[in-house]
């Protein structure tokens, strides 16, 4: 009997080993796995995207990769030298970011740069090129830019460079509204499908439609002169034709996508892209002009030239 006892223990300890071993060597239960959150873009009353608010488009990222078409970069200039030109308290300085990491903003050609231009866009960059560089005679010897007629960085497209950096998007029914803070420029989209007009103007003639989540921007109708902007080799003229895309990545982000198009500059359509961060700050006002003795001094000087010489300046335009 007790030979039997001690045998039926011995089993009921075996099993029990047997059990214990056989939880040992089960995998430890994972933990439940965290639900992805999926972010919603706010909505405007219509059911859109809701992209306002101010948004900063300073990039570390350069418009071409190194060895590109050798267009005016702004970061070229001297910066510490206080004489003749803007020292670096007047620049906007960023950290390179993550979205910073692609070499260029072009992303078609999918070199990153340029396309090259086409004949007559060669001639023209010569043109625009000499007037730049000889003393000027009068206003229309100098760039848009210099004249606060438009911004070097609002383009459109954006392109950034340099300072004031800002974007201001606000929505209306049937109207979108972008307000660069460079040469205070709002641009009036229209939402409503109404068709392009006719009169050509300094940043385009815009229309504007929803793409899912994308807000599109369609400009034709340009001026000859150019958009103002300064990293391009040469002005574009009143055969460009762009497409802005703007979409609402994250409640920080906004991804600016374009594709410019202008057969008579470039020998094929290019686009480029960048990201624009959320800002809390303000756009201030643009006073291009304010305390600025510059265009009474290039004036006053090239009249008394003329005075003295007896001939008179041969008046031109900046226009090729």
């Amino acid at each position: 009997m007790i030979q039997r006892c001690v045998m039926e223990r011995c089993v009921a300890l075996a099993i029990m080993s047997a059990v214990s071993l056989a939880a040992q060597a089960q995998p430890a239960p994972k933990p439940a796995a965290k639900a992805t959150k999926i972010w919603n873009a706010p909505r405007t009353p219509d059911g859109h995207p809701d992209l306002e608010g101010i948004w900063s488009y300073v990039t570390a990222t350069p418009l071409e990769k190194p060895g590109g078409s050798g267009a005016y970069i702004y970061a070229r200039e001297d910066r510490e030298n206080p004489v003749g030109g803007y020292n670096s308290l007047f620049f906007d300085t960023v950290q390179r970011a993550p979205k910073d990491r692609p070499t260029s903003q072009i992303v078609d050609p999918p070199d990153g740069h340029l396309p090259p231009l086409t004949p007559g866009a060669q001639k023209r960059q010569a043109i625009y090129a000499e007037k730049m560089m000889r003393p000027a005679t009068g206003p229309e010897d100098r760039a848009l830019y210099e004249r606060c007629i438009l911004g070097f960085n609002s383009g459109p497209p954006i392109i950034p460079g340099g300072y004031n950096q800002n974007l201001e998007i606000v929505e209306a029914a049937g109207t979108v509204a972008l307000y660069t803070e460079m040469i205070h420029t709002t641009r009036i989209v229209p939402m409503d499908g109404r068709p392009h007009g006719t009169l050509e103007q300094w940043n385009g003639d815009p229309r504007g439609h929803w793409e899912g989540e994308t807000l599109v921007v369609d400009s034709v109708n340009f001026k000859d002169q150019g958009t103002g902007t300064l990293l391009l080799p040469v002005p574009m003229d009143e055969k460009l034709h762009l497409v802005e895309r703007f979409t609402l990545l994250d409640d920080k982000t906004l991804l600016y996508q374009y594709t410019v198009d202008d057969p008579t500059i470039f020998t094929r359509p290019w686009s480029g892209q960048l990201y624009m961060t959320r800002s809390d700050d303000q756009i201030y006002e643009y006073a291009c002009h304010e305390g600025n003795y510059a265009m009474p001094a290039i004036l006053s000087g090239a009249r008394l030239e003329e005075k003295t010489s007896g001939e008179g300046a041969k008046k031109t335009s900046i226009k090729p």
